[in-house]
């Protein structure tokens, strides 16, 4: 008789017990491990800054980046997306591209991520043919407000493949956006 005037299923109780037992500290939560297993390494964002190098100025750059290592960190394991653009004054695009990551480290806050380039546009001139299909690098840092980025082509290796999960270090201080690096739990 009792269990008809109930205004809660067994289920709902239940879940109220054990959550009211958990509050009070008579049952342990479960361990971080057990309830989902380590996502592994990745780094998802996005960061824009400006171009401080003479000749560069009102020129911005903007990154995109969302990439995860399958295989407790295996940096060759790696999958996710990338987009690239190099914006000029009134917002008017001198490159943009976007790819597939074949590579991703993490070490703390740093990441390290490359992947090739599967689409290109570069309205300002000259052709996306020398972009297409080539390898990039990209170096991120997770400083909170004070994220930074650099990228490989810098040094002038444009249509030039570099090694898997290599680029030049962070070069350039993010004034908007925010990038998140995860470094996962090594194996």
């Amino acid at each position: 008789m009792i269990l008809r005037t109930l205004p809660i299923s067994i289920r709902q109780a239940s879940a109220a017990l054990t959550a009211g037992l958990v509050a009070l500290g008579v049952m342990a939560a479960a361990p971080a491990a057990a309830r989902s297993p380590d996502p592994g390494p990745a780094v998802h964002g996005e960061l824009s800054g400006p171009l401080t190098t003479p000749g560069y100025e009102g020129q911005r750059a903007v990154l995109r980046l969302d990439a995860t290592s399958r295989g407790n960190g295996v940096p060759l394991a790696a999958h996710g997306t990338f987009r690239y653009a190099h914006v000029l004054p009134g917002d008017a695009p001198f490159v943009a591209f976007a790819g597939d990551v074949d590579c991703l480290m993490v070490a703390g806050d740093v990441a390290v991520v490359t992947g090739r380039i599967t689409t290109a546009e570069v309205p300002a001139g000259g052709s996306a043919d020398e972009w297409l299909g080539t390898r990039v690098g990209f170096m991120v840092t997770d400083h909170g407000a004070r994220d930074r980025f650099g990228w490989s082509w810098w040094t002038g290796t444009v249509g030039t493949d570099v090694p898997y999960c290599v680029s030049t270090p962070p070069f350039l201080a993010a004034d908007d956006g925010g990038m998140v690096v995860r470094a996962g739990v090594a194996s």
